[in-house]
């Protein structure tokens, strides 16, 4: 594991809230549902091993360049 893994790991809290059917995991500020229990935490265990592209696949934005999400907020959206 890289430094920059351990430095995305201990920047953000983890909680997890279990509920009659999943839970909801939350990392930092942003929160995912699961359907189950078991999806979650093969989630956080792929997240734990390698943080930052597993960041990547539940909020790529927050990795792409500025310039180039400046472009791609201006665009305008459909439905």
């Amino acid at each position: 594991m890289t430094q920059e893994q351990i430095r995305q790991l201990m920047a953000y809290e983890i909680q997890i809230n279990f509920l009659d059917r999943g839970c909801v995991v939350r990392v930092g500020c942003k929160s995912f549902a699961f359907d189950s229990v078991e999806k979650a935490m093969a989630e956080l265990a792929a997240y734990t091993k390698d943080p930052i592209e597993i960041s990547k696949k539940y909020a790529p934005m927050e990795f792409i360049e500025l310039e180039e999400r400046d472009e791609i907020c201006a665009k305008p959206q459909t439905l």
